[in-house]
């Protein structure tokens, strides 16, 4: 990006008591934790001015250029060698690419067009899936995980792949409240080797989490690059398939005469990887958040349990129809391991066209 501005705003009025704020931004401005930020902020701010008053917003701790400095430096310390000594061992022998059917021929040169479907997952099946991951001490975003890697494994009929993940970046406090572009890909090993239960599944796939966690501040080119792997020109290396978690804390939405509702993600016609599917749970966002004015404030009814998923696909490698079974695949998978958790994968899929 090589021209000004990287920040676009424009409000419509689609109707006398109803207008649109089209918020359209360089992905180097904002990942999803910042974009909830700054969504808060936002609201913030028009009420201070909607009332007259100050601004309530305290001055950053920190910019997105303090980051950038202090990561530089850190990635040439010995913490950064440990993180690097990590992926080493965690992705030694996976294969180097999830090989999904697709219905054209790849081709050397990607154009990166994409479309972005949305599909909700209903909330009668994504509490049972809280409560599984309840019950299994793990997260709701594992537990979605582990579904998915069970949906690749039936799509490719591989066993052993990677699949990448946008994790937060932001485990210092300063860095909480600041605007930017901090989200870092990590590629997590799934293992479905051995037909393992899908409990079994569970447990291989929270390790493989909570290790990423402890290893998630190294850049993803620096781990492709000490993995060394073959380049094939028109694929992405290690992560071809990503699945993506929203659940960011979403500050409270109330402005002074205004109902308000946020359409996070519309599609701008890309795809970053072969397939890109972005999970938002507005359940999880608005934990720790209610309050006077927030999602279970006066006038604010709860979030719904059911959470909506962006199918972010290339349109050179598959069709809409493929994507949409996809996705309902999923959806009956997720029904099958709440229901029985003990099943195998293979039992899973059995049946399955």
């Amino acid at each position: 990006m090589d021209r000004l501005p990287l920040v676009r705003w424009r409000l419509l009025r689609t109707a006398p008591d109803r207008h649109v704020l089209l918020h359209l931004e360089h992905h180097l401005v904002h990942d999803g934790w910042a974009f909830n930020t700054f969504v808060g902020e936002l609201a913030a701010l028009y009420g201070a001015y909607a009332t007259g008053g100050p601004s309530p917003l305290p001055e950053p701790e920190v910019q997105f250029a303090d980051f950038a400095v202090w990561q530089r430096s850190w990635l040439d310390g010995a913490v950064s060698e440990r993180q690097l000594a990590y992926w080493r061992e965690a992705l030694d022998g996976v294969p180097l690419f999830l090989d999904l059917p697709t219905d054209r021929p790849r081709t050397p040169e990607r154009r990166f067009l994409g479309d972005a479907p949305r599909f909700e997952l209903p909330a009668e099946v994504a509490d049972r899936t809280r409560a599984l991951a309840a019950r299994e001490g793990v997260t709701l975003f594992t537990a979605m995980l582990a579904a998915f890697e069970v949906l690749m494994c039936h799509w490719s009929g591989q066993d052993d792949f990677c699949v990448g993940s946008g994790f937060a970046n932001r485990r210092w406090r300063q860095t909480e409240r600041l605007l930017g572009m901090v989200i870092n890909t990590v590629p997590l090993r799934a293992d479905l080797r051995g037909d393992p239960t899908f409990r079994e599944l569970l447990a291989r796939t929270r390790a493989a989490a909570l290790g990423a966690h402890a290893n998630q501040d190294v850049p993803y080119d620096r781990v492709v690059a000490a993995m060394r792997p073959e380049r094939v020109a028109g694929r992405h290396p290690l992560c071809q398939v990503s699945f993506a978690f929203h659940d960011a804390p979403m500050p409270p939405l109330r402005m002074p005469g205004l109902d308000v509702r946020v359409t996070p993600g519309i599609a701008n016609g890309t795809a970053k990887f072969d397939l890109n599917v972005i999970a938002i749970p507005a359940a999880e966002q608005a934990v720790g958040q209610d309050g006077p004015g927030g999602p279970g404030g006066p006038g604010h009814a709860e979030p719904s349990g059911a959470v909506e998923f962006i199918w972010e696909y290339d349109r050179d490698l598959f069709d809409a129809r493929t994507i949409a079974r996809a996705a309902e695949l999923y959806r009956r998978l997720l029904d099958a391991v709440t229901g029985d958790p003990e099943a195998r994968v293979s039992e899973l899929l059995m049946g399955v066209p």
